[in-house]
């Protein structure tokens, strides 16, 4: 640019991509480890191979489980809180009057929300059974589940 320049970004990611958040997660996670392999005896280095990842690449494993919480409580809590049917493609029940700043219209209908819980559901089990997660302080392997088991009952009821 020649001259004043603003530039305006806004870095985005949705149930697509989450599958790819994870595995450069994980490739980080790996290089963090290399680089502290000279001290991985020392007390808490998982939670401090963490906090180096997070300040590396932003974000850590509780984060990420974190975020993806978030993702599918959006899909999950628009309709669960009254147990209403999800929207039809042409009506706007309640449901889709707390959930529309958070997604676009589109991605409330019932195919969409299915397909974005099952995306979402899989990186869930990715990272349910990553070793990392078992590593990590807390209970993050017991959230993974307990949010796999309401994505799987939500389905079932909604779905069959």
């Amino acid at each position: 640019n020649i001259g004043d320049t603003i530039s305006i970004n806004h870095n985005w990611t949705n149930e697509f991509n989450l599958q790819g958040m994870f595995d450069r997660l994980g490739h980080d996670l790996r290089c963090v480890r290399h680089a502290l392999r000279d001290v991985t005896d020392m007390e808490g280095f998982e939670d401090h191979a963490q906090m180096v990842l997070r300040v590396n690449s932003g974000m850590d494993f509780g984060g990420f489980f974190a975020f993806v919480k978030h993702m599918a409580n959006v899909y999950l809590g628009h309709c669960n809180a009254d147990s209403l049917p999800l929207p039809a493609a042409d009506s706007e029940p309640r449901c889709y009057e707390r959930a529309r700043n958070c997604v676009d219209r589109y991605f409330l209908l019932p195919d969409s929300v299915r397909r974005a819980l099952t995306r979402i559901d899989a990186v869930l089990e990715m990272l349910e059974g990553d070793p990392t997660t078992a590593l990590i302080s807390g209970d993050l392997k017991g959230q993974v589940a307990i949010l796999r088991t309401t994505i799987a009952q939500w389905l079932e009821e909604y779905y069959s």
